[in-house]
């Protein structure tokens, strides 16, 4: 992979400036560009000769993506292209770009299972690409404030990446990183240590921006990481080694979260 690149695709307006600035925030991080794509949907019945009477939304949609990216250090590229298979178009784009990551959004308003560019849709592109896949739950306050970012961290072959994207974050937009996990309030002295411990293992050397870690106890893993969201700017979270990304879409934890919390929320399925 010769350059870092993340593939925004952007089909609800209302989505268009928090994913845009997420998006850009991970571009300008790694050095990288950022591909905001739009696909003009066409009926299958509709000749290609056709095709430019459709797109007016998709087009205003790359046009704001653009405005908001201006504010940033990344190069920005918008696409519109048309297609009659959305996941096609947008599996073909990170294909040929060589993507990095690809990042999606949803409505706070709606549930997990039943959000994105269509569940099935968000599956079948997560299935079928080599690259990360970025969700954000789009909340009530700013895609990219200042302050802090939490971190849940459990036993799960995303946390790395799950870092890794956090401390991208943080370091563009000069933010600390809480390193989190959640332990029952009755664990031994040795259950506690354990967890520091890996907690500690996923502090990058020399880190910048700031990362702190903390051992919680809570009876309620969701209960405490919701209280939790409430002194965060941003949740940035992964799957388990027991949860597919499709189930984590769908999981008890992300869904209470995105209900629940006070601010933007970032699942993380990582292709390594």
């Amino acid at each position: 992979m010769s350059e870092y690149c993340v593939v925004v695709a952007v089909s609800n307006p209302a989505s268009v400036d928090p994913l845009t600035k997420m998006g850009c925030t991970l571009a300008e991080a790694n050095d990288g560009i950022i591909k905001i794509a739009s696909v003009k949907q066409t009926p299958p019945q509709l000749p290609a000769a056709t095709y430019d009477e459709f797109g007016s939304k998709e087009e205003a949609i790359i046009d704001r993506a653009l405005a908001v990216a201006d504010s940033f250090d990344a190069r920005t590229e918008g696409v519109t292209p048309f297609s009659r298979d959305t996941a096609e178009s947008i599996v073909s784009l990170i294909d040929r770009v060589d993507a990095s990551a690809l990042l999606v959004g949803a409505s706070e308003l709606t549930p997990f299972k039943e959000s994105w560019l269509g569940r099935s849709l968000i599956e079948t592109i997560t299935e079928r690409v080599t690259c990360d896949v970025y969700a954000e739950r789009i909340g009530p306050g700013l895609a990219v404030p200042g302050g802090s970012i939490l971190v849940p961290i459990a036993d799960g072959t995303h946390a790395d990446a799950v870092v890794r994207v956090a401390t991208d974050i943080g370091r563009v937009h000069d933010m600390r990183v809480e390193l989190v996990t959640v332990v029952s309030p009755t664990a031994d002295p040795q259950t506690i240590s354990r967890s520091e411990k890996r907690l500690g293992a996923h502090v990058p050397d020399g880190s910048d921006p700031t990362v702190q870690t903390d051992v919680v106890l809570g009876d309620s893993i969701v209960a405490t990481l919701v209280e939790l969201t409430g002194d965060h700017d941003v949740t940035v979270l992964g799957a388990t080694e027991q949860s597919s990304f499709e189930q984590l879409l769908s999981g008890t934890i992300p869904t209470a979260l995105a209900r629940r919390s006070r601010n933007p929320l970032v699942l993380v399925n990582s292709s390594s």
